[in-house]
């Protein structure tokens, strides 16, 4: 079986065991798959993101940076925009790494940074800053971040069921 192959089936195993909350057992799966992962194929910085995502939950948020800072560098050193989901997906989830450390001000700096970078062109961005202001009582500022989201869904995705994320916000702001 080709290495790539391996890789895959290891990453699949390791998803269905992160899906029933078997953290360590996923953990080992994503780290025997890295192993066996070309660094030059297309699935290697989605990979990372996923890897990063489960460490984060699994509480090991120094490897979860890591990872996703490395997703991050992949998909730049293979030409991807900064106002890609691939760019600003692995961005936010390190923000929001700081955020639940309760370092919420390095986490909004860091939020703050990507959308001067290119995030401000994705609903993502703007819903997770929603939040964050939302938070850390910064009502008016989460509203306006509520309603930019809103705006930018629109124009991508047509419909108005994506307000009702906001609904919370949008009242108590």
């Amino acid at each position: 079986m080709e290495p790539i192959n391996i890789a895959q089936r290891l990453f699949r195993e390791g998803n269905t065991l992160w899906k029933q909350s078997r953290l360590a057992e996923a953990i080992q799966k994503f780290e025997t798959a890295l192993l066996h992962c070309d660094k030059e194929h297309w699935f290697y910085p989605e990979f990372l993101e996923a890897f990063g995502h489960l460490l984060s939950e699994a509480g090991r948020y120094d490897d979860a940076i890591t990872k996703l800072e490395m997703c991050e560098e992949e998909h730049l050193k293979r030409g991807e925009d900064e106002t890609s989901n691939e760019i600003i997906l692995p961005r936010l989830g390190i923000a929001e790494i700081h955020i639940n450390l309760g370092h919420k001000e390095k986490g909004i700096r860091l939020l703050e940074e990507y959308g001067k970078k290119g995030g401000r062109s994705s609903y993502l961005f703007f819903e997770k800053l929603a939040f964050v202001y939302f938070e850390t009582r910064e009502k008016l500022k989460a509203r306006s971040a509520a309603l930019k989201a809103i705006e930018i869904f629109k124009k991508q995705r047509d419909t108005t069921t994506y307000e009702t994320k906001f609904t919370h916000i949008l009242k108590n702001s």
